[in-house]
């Protein structure tokens, strides 16, 4: 869990009534993960406190068993991670968006507030209301940036604290009273990108906005590790650390995956005993990639030197149609999630949970084969990264294969997989 010092380290910008308010990403639930955790870290770096959206419809596509009712529920972030704990942690202080509308918005804080009383503000109005603010180059109080690219073609550099100098582009190409190892570091997390300063609105703005608005230039997709450079090691680490101990999901998801865990494990032991089970995540339903929508007897081609004849083999997959994993049977005893529904009791559990449980289970395994491109393999491979099994993690796409064996810093397109950067020495203080 979360260490008491983190938990009361203060941020040198740290301004009272300053906040982050952001849209959440329209992509499925890993987009929105990685949103969130950047919004989140920037608050924690900066000292803002984060305003919660209203609860939302969520898309989840993984996986099968609950396609027919995504949309049944709204969901609110704190659905699946704890995140009020870290309020009343007085780690990271958090706002209701109506409070906030209440307190800043109606008392004219950031500028003309809502044409509508707030019980009529509704979902639409409230974004084009915040859009507005931050489009309005008059208005000072709102700073809404313009992050987009995936964060492919610059990134934000924090100097060393608050009187410290400005990193920029000048620090990359002629860096003057920057060390060394400084600009190495700079370089090496750059890979050909812009840097953008921390200073001027970033800091000033009472409301940071991060805008969900794609088409027009405003989408921030990518890991919060490869778009927030600081020029202090220790904050990097101690930001890294805050994403893993605060973002996990919560008990009731964690209890779930317990459940099938155990029943896994029995099944994987009745094969061999002491025999541990191997993971894959297929992505094969609506995935856009069509370079990775291979047979299974290609994956498991592409595998076999890394599988063990026989074991239990566990698929979380959106593929409803289970007769595609049939070359998976001939060698294997293969299960899935909905194969332990009723003994593991999730009939109970709230079907956009399922997901979740599914990233847990695969993140346990033996050996974890991913599907490239993907964010749900992505983040089943953090997770391992926390473990310390990240190394037994793989891609049935041969060309990505063992790309989890190296220790590559994170490069272009950095969103299609995680880094070990993300969890590699992040307790060293």
């Amino acid at each position: 869990g979360p260490n008491l010092k983190d938990d009361l380290w203060k941020s040198p910008w740290q301004e009272p009534g300053q906040y982050v308010t952001f849209e959440m990403d329209r992509g499925g639930w890993n987009n929105v993960r990685m949103s969130l955790e950047l919004v989140f870290a920037f608050a924690r770096a900066t000292g803002r406190t984060v305003v919660l959206p209203r609860d939302e419809h969520m898309y989840f596509p993984d996986p099968g068993v609950q396609a027919k009712d995504f949309f049944k529920h709204a969901h609110g972030f704190a659905d699946f991670f704890p995140i009020w704990d870290m309020h009343k942690r007085g780690t990271q202080p958090l706002v209701t968006m109506d409070d906030f509308l209440q307190r800043e918005a109606y008392t004219g804080g950031l500028g003309p507030p809502p044409s509508a009383p707030l019980q009529n503000l509704g979902y639409r109005p409230l974004r084009d209301y915040l859009r507005g603010l931050g489009l309005d180059p008059t208005n000072d109080a709102v700073f809404m940036p313009k992050v987009n690219n995936d964060g492919r073609s610059h990134f934000l550099a924090f100097p060393t604290g608050k009187d410290a100098p400005v990193i920029s582009n000048q620090t990359l190409t002629a860096p003057t009273g920057a060390s060394l190892e400084l600009v190495e570091r700079l370089r090496t997390f750059a890979a050909g990108r812009t840097v953008l300063p921390f200073d001027g609105s970033w800091r000033t703005a009472k409301v940071v906005h991060f805008a969900s608005f794609p088409n027009k230039g405003y989408r921030l997709l990518t890991h919060f590790y490869t778009f927030f450079f600081f020029a202090d090691p220790s904050m990097d680490r101690r930001i890294k650390r805050f994403t893993r101990d605060h973002f996990r999901y919560t008990d009731e998801i964690w209890c779930a995956a317990a459940r099938v865990l155990r029943l896994l494990r029995r099944d994987a032991q009745a094969i061999s005993p002491n025999m541990p089970f191997t993971a894959f995540h297929v992505r094969h339903g609506d995935f856009q990639f069509k370079v990775v929508r291979v047979s299974a007897k290609e994956m498991i081609d592409n595998t076999r030197d890394i599988l063990t004849p026989g074991e239990l083999v566990y698929i979380a997959t959106d593929e409803k149609n289970t007769s595609f994993f049939d070359e998976f049977r001939e060698e294997f005893t293969v299960r899935f999630l909905g194969d332990y529904f009723e003994e593991a009791g999730l009939a109970d559990v709230q079907p956009n949970f399922l997901g979740m449980i599914d990233t847990i289970i695969a993140s346990r395994a033996r050996i974890f084969v991913g599907t490239w491109f993907s964010t749900f393999s992505g983040y089943i491979i953090r997770l391992r990264g926390y473990y310390g099994t990240d190394r037994d993690s793989f891609y049935y796409y041969p060309k990505k294969k063992f790309v989890m064996q190296s220790d590559d810093p994170p490069s272009d397109p950095f969103y299609t997989r995680e880094w070990p950067t993300a969890w590699r020495g992040i307790d060293v203080e």
